[in-house]
Parts: structure tokens; sequence; C-alpha cells
């Protein structure tokens, strides 16, 4: 729903998912988030938007 509403609102948008990019949440979330600034700049990302819907 928020890439879509995202996309809508801007036409230069990528959207790069936990597919590719990988899940933040579980077990590996220290290491996940220790790594997160060298992710970032390698896939040239400029913002982030995490949720989780429990």
């Amino acid at each position: 729903m928020a890439e879509r509403e995202l996309a809508h609102r801007s036409t230069d948008l990528e959207v790069v998912g936990y597919h590719e990019f990988g899940n933040s949440h579980g077990s590996q979330e220290a290491e996940f988030i220790a790594g997160l600034p060298e992710a970032l700049e390698l896939h040239r990302i400029d913002a982030v938007v995490s949720g989780m819907g429990c």
C-alpha cells in the first residue's frame, strides 16, 4: 500500500523491496542493522520505509 501511494506521488521513485534488499526483522536483525549504512550506499538508497505488520 505504501509503495503504491509513494509511486503515485513521485514518478521517478524506484522501490527496492525486501526480496532484493533483505529482511530487517528477525534473528539476524542486529547484523542487518550493523551493515545498513554500507548496504544503503551500495544500493544507492536515499530513504528507507520499514514496517512490520503484526
